[in-house]
């Protein structure tokens, strides 16, 4: 009897643990996949792409005037609303944001900041994704850093 007891204990920590991991996938399932936004910035046209995978990791593709895109990796955090991220240097992204899906769109509101950004859903075209340069380095000047 003692070890029926003990296999249900532990089974019913198991089955805990995995309700725990299930609504951590939820949120990411919610924000995973592309997204598109192309705006203005201080006269200067940007388009991104941004592409949230399940792993907790992140392909961004920024073009800022007519120059090329340019590719950056990294890592999310992602709870459901709050929204932050490292790139592969190990360099915090400027913002974190407060996100929600909303359908086919990726509301991003900065925190501590009045300003939103929103991101439709769409697939990275194959051109951006086999034609795109190095990131710039942070000896750049800010404006011309990565988007997030």
């Amino acid at each position: 009897m003692k070890k029926f007891i003990s296999n249900l204990i532990f089974a019913t920590f198991v089955a805990l643990g995995l309700a725990s991991c299930t609504k951590t996938d939820k949120n990411l399932e919610k924000i995973s996949g592309e997204w598109y936004w192309q705006g203005t910035e201080a006269n200067v046209s940007l388009e991104v792409y941004l592409a949230f995978k399940t792993d907790n990791t992140f392909d961004l593709f920024q073009k800022i005037g007519d120059g090329a895109f340019r590719h950056y990796t990294g890592t999310y955090t992602y709870d459901g609303v709050n929204l932050t991220g490292v790139y592969s240097d190990k360099t915090a992204w400027k913002y974190s944001y407060q996100a929600q899906v909303n359908g086919d769109n990726l509301v991003m509101n900065y925190v501590g900041e009045d300003k939103s950004l929103t991101y439709t859903r769409k697939n990275i075209p194959f051109t951006v994704r086999q034609h795109h340069t190095e990131p710039l380095k942070s000896s750049v000047a800010e404006e011309y850093l990565p988007f997030l």
